[in-house]
């Protein structure tokens, strides 16, 4: 894995996180990610504070205690150069409140390649060959 850069996702359902993990496996190598992950709110709050290598949000948007984009606005508060994207199963798009700090929101259960695809594109880069 890669010590320069880390992408951060958060769900409070282990069984997405461990999904996201096997499918983005393979690309987080190929593209030198390092993959975490925080199964709160709070505990991505704290491995963000902690870790300077994270270039990359991926939260869920309906969790115990905070919602995705109130995460967003507090993000964008403490390190405004970190992009997030939201993944949601339980609200639409267009419900979201405050957009405007969100890279981008993508409905579970998510397209692996749209995925990657808007990864790539919210870190300014290009698939590897």
């Amino acid at each position: 894995m890669s010590d320069e850069v880390a992408i951060l996702f958060i769900d409070d359902e282990i069984n997405i996180l461990n999904s996201l993990r096997r499918s983005l496996r393979l690309f987080a190598r190929d593209n030198g990610f390092d993959l975490l992950t925080a199964s709160s709110p709070e505990e991505g709050e704290d491995i963000l504070s902690r870790d300077t290598r994270i270039l990359l949000v991926v939260s869920d948007e309906k969790m115990p205690g905070m919602q995705g984009h109130e995460l967003a606005a507090k993000i964008h508060i403490t390190r405004p150069d970190i992009p997030v994207i939201i993944l949601s199963g339980h609200t639409s798009i267009q419900e979201i409140p405050g957009t405007d700090h969100l890279f981008a929101c993508l409905m579970k259960p998510w397209d692996t390649e749209e995925l990657k695809s808007t990864i790539l594109n919210a870190l300014g880069r290009s698939a590897s060959a």
